[in-house]
């Protein structure tokens, strides 16, 4: 007596003898019916399949692998799956067959920081914004936040990013931070001094950078810069020390000097007085000069100062008959023959002929015989006064 597997054994070779259109089969479509006899021989034999049978059955996507024999018999790479957790990598590609992981199987695999992402697949693939990472060369902003997400650039966040100039400065960040001396820069802009040096680094200001800083009148002048660089005309001053001609006018420019400004220069004599400014504007009693036209008196002393005029002052002034003579001075200094006179009192003489000179000829023609005068005597150490005859000769 035979075994129902025997009776089906033997059926199916009955079967496949008294078939002349099997020997017509593919190849393929023969190991599928082998496999499908196995299988029904397995049954019918009383023996269930194994995930150690060497059989693909049960089941199964491989050999003794994937299907009710996952996850502890696993595929591996380039047997057959239906499904990701048939394979020991966990990926079943769209050929129904086990892969090794990559950066664009859409799993969180191989030590990558979010799917498909950071880890090995950096710097090909870096996480955006929001995804898990675990250190910023991670994140496509290179920054991974301290709750392990990749979060965008800032201005604090202590990377060299989003077009800085230097660290958390500069760029995009200028109007929150700028750049400190010494620290890179593109522009002046990134700088808090203002300035960016032929190096690219922010430096700190000078008479020379060619910005308006540090105090500075006018660019590079005055201020701080002065005596050392002052301020041309027409430059901003603030106080005529900013000006080269030391004239800063009420429109806060340097100007030119002139016989108004205020201030001792262009050769003066004194303060807008004198020198250039003379005949026009000439200094007055007190003021400093160096020749007497720089006064309006005419007089420059020996202390170099305009003096008021005098009857020794060598000059003919204070409406003088003749320098030093006459008019105001008379009778003390009168005009001796031969100088300039108005009247005869402005003469020692008496006599100012019709010349308007002093003259003696008048005087050769008076015969004096006695002049009574009033002569002063100190007798006794008291003045005494006593009426005299002074007797003249022909």
């Amino acid at each position: 007596m035979t075994s129902k597997a025997d009776d089906y054994e033997y059926e199916t070779n009955d079967d496949d003898n008294n078939s002349s259109d099997e020997d017509e089969n593919t190849a393929s479509d023969n190991e599928e019916n082998a496999d499908h006899v196995q299988s029904i021989k397995t049954i019918f034999s009383g023996t269930p399949p194994t995930c150690n049978d060497g059989v693909a059955n049960g089941g199964e996507t491989d050999v003794d692998c994937g299907g009710p024999c996952a996850p502890s018999n696993p595929c591996n790479i380039g047997q057959e799956c239906n499904a990701s957790a048939d394979c020991a990598t966990g990926i079943c590609n769209d050929s129904n067959q086990c892969t090794g992981p990559t950066c664009n199987d859409g799993l969180l695999n191989q030590g990558e920081a979010d799917i498909d992402c950071g880890g090995p697949c950096t710097p090909i693939r870096t996480c955006n914004i929001g995804q898990h990472c675990n250190v910023s060369t991670d994140c496509t902003s290179g920054l991974c936040n301290s709750s392990n997400l990749c979060d965008g650039p800032r201005c604090n966040d202590g990377i060299l990013n989003q077009g800085e100039a230097d660290i958390d400065c500069g760029g995009p960040c200028t109007s929150i931070r700028t750049c400190e001396i010494g620290q890179h820069c593109n522009v002046s802009t990134d700088c808090t001094s203002g300035i960016c040096n032929s190096t690219n680094q922010c430096d700190g200001p000078s008479c020379s950078d060619g910005i308006l800083n540090q105090g500075e009148a006018d660019v590079d002048c005055g201020g701080p810069c002065a005596p050392g660089k002052t301020c041309e005309i027409g430059q901003h001053c603030n106080v005529s020390t900013d000006c080269t001609s030391g004239t800063c006018n009420s429109s806060n420019q340097c100007d030119g000097p002139s016989c108004s400004d205020g201030i001792l220069n262009q050769g003066e004599a004194d303060v807008d007085c004198g020198g250039p400014c003379a005949p026009g504007k000439t200094c007055e009693i007190g003021q400093h000069c160096n020749v007497s036209t720089d006064c309006t008196s005419g007089i420059c002393n020996s202390s170099n100062q305009c003096d008021g005029p005098s009857c020794s002052d060598g000059i003919l002034n204070q409406g003088e008959a003749d320098v030093d003579c006459g008019g105001p001075c008379a009778p003390g200094k009168t005009c001796e023959i031969g100088q300039h006179c108005n009247i005869s009192t402005d003469c020692t003489s008496g006599m100012c002929n019709s010349s308007n000179q002093c003259d003696e000829s008048d005087v050769e023609q008076v015969t004096l015989e006695s002049y009574e005068a009033s002569i002063e005597l100190i007798e006794n150490s008291r003045i005494v006064t006593s009426l005299k005859t002074i007797k003249f000769k022909n």
